[in-house]
C-alpha cells in the first residue's frame, strides 16, 4: 500500500500513509488506551479535537481558571 522508507537528511525513515490506517484500523489498535495531550493550543487543539472526533479516547491537561481551560470548556472538554 502506502508504506515508504524515505531519506531524510540521512535518515531512513518508515513512513505510512492515510490509506495504511483506515479509520477502524486505528480505532482497534487504540481501542484500550487513553491518548492524553498536555496543553492546548494550537497544536492540542486540532490534534485533539480530530482523535476524539474519530472514536478515540482523548484527555487534556491544562491549568485549571487559564485561557487554555476556558477554550477546553467552550470544546467540551472539561
Amino acid at each position: 500500500r502506502g508504506v515508504k522508507t524515505l531519506d531524510f537528511a540521512g535518515s531512513q525513515e518508515v513512513v505510512y500513509e492515510r490509506s495504511d490506517w483506515p479509520l477502524a484500523r486505528l480505532q482497534d489498535y487504540f481501542k484500550n488506551d487513553t491518548l492524553a495531550l498536555i496543553g492546548y493550543g494550537s497544536q492540542g487543539h486540532g490534534q485533539g479535537l480530530n482523535a476524539r472526533d474519530n472514536g478515540l479516547n482523548v484527555i487534556v491537561g491544562v491549568r485549571e481558571n487559564s485561557e487554555s481551560w476556558k477554550q477546553a470548556q467552550e470544546d467540551g472538554w472539561v
